[in-house]
């Protein structure tokens, strides 16, 4: 906010399930004033039980939590004077916020999802979605699809309609470059990932760890093969022109709009971090719009 002028941020996400969403609007509405409008606010309910249990939150409560979260913040955001909230998991009594949002009615709200009938439902509320990359491309194709349906009913216009699609990124001079380094530390992130489902299968029940040791052997099968994986788009390397094309490809089969590159990832040292993301600026970037301008 402090240090740029034209470009759009926000937190993707922040948990609703082990917040207090009160909390959550004062900060937003803050940060949006500070930036002079230029906040984008993405919700979420978490991926892994222990991020829930860790707060004392039971896991399968997490939905529910999340739903009341998001009604509540829609609410504080679009209301004038005081009020009070009596949910099942949050009590507000005689609210009284100094301001509302500078972006009416709200600034624009992502809620990242895998689910088909959920994206469907986003759709409808106008709400942006997002993909996780290591979930994989093909996984998505309907989930955007019922989004896209959703956004239909509603006549949502077409420039309105955000996917977004979040993968680990590196970019380097060339492919075999960014290969050697992309394969290392991607490995080491999806340690990270295993250790924290590890963790999650130790605090759940019995149900609940069949899905848990299923995420364990796809995180496996990911990282036995890291060179079918990056075809696959579940990270982003290569060269300028390599990562370039990798980007259209998601426009072209998911209908991707929003590309978020996750630069900094798997301990990686922050001067490739750097250099991956000047080549990502001032050459992928370029390479895109450049397509763009002349397929439009």
């Amino acid at each position: 906010a402090q240090n740029s002028t034209r470009m759009r941020f926000g937190p993707m996400v922040i948990q609703l399930p082990i917040s207090q969403p009160l909390r959550v609007v004062e900060e937003l509405l803050i940060l949006d004033h500070m930036s002079g409008g230029r906040l984008e606010i993405g919700l979420g309910r978490g991926i892994t039980p222990h991020e829930h249990t860790s707060y004392g939150i039971p896991t399968k409560t997490d939905y529910a939590r999340f739903k009341e979260g998001l009604e509540f913040v829609l609410k504080a955001m679009t209301t004038e004077g005081r009020f009070s909230w009596a949910g099942e998991y949050y009590q507000y009594f005689d609210i009284e916020l100094p301001w509302g949002p500078l972006q009416k009615p709200c600034p624009p709200i992502w809620i990242p999802t895998n689910t088909a009938a959920t994206a469907y439902e986003y759709g409808k509320q106008g709400y942006g979605v997002g993909a996780f990359a290591v979930v994989g491309p093909d996984h998505f194709t309907k989930v955007f699809d019922e989004y896209r349906r959703g956004c239909d009913e509603m006549n949502i216009p077409i420039d309105q309609r955000r996917i977004s699609y979040l993968a680990s990124t590196f970019v380097a001079e060339t492919d075999a470059e960014a290969e050697a380094v992309m394969f290392d530390h991607f490995a080491r992130q999806l340690a990270l990932f295993r250790h924290e489902r590890e963790r999650s299968y130790e605090v759940v029940d019995s149900e609940m760890r069949k899905s848990t040791q299923a995420s364990l052997a796809r995180l496996d099968a990911i990282a036995s093969n890291l060179p079918e994986m990056s075809e696959g788009l579940r990270f982003v390397c290569g060269s300028p022109s390599t990562v370039a094309r990798k980007i259209l490809e998601l426009r072209e089969r998911l209908g991707v709009n929003v590309f978020i590159g996750e630069f900094a990832f798997g301990e990686l040292d922050w001067v490739d971090v750097e250099r991956s993301h000047r080549l990502f600026t001032t050459e992928v970037i370029p390479a895109v719009r450049n397509f763009e301008n002349h397929s439009s």
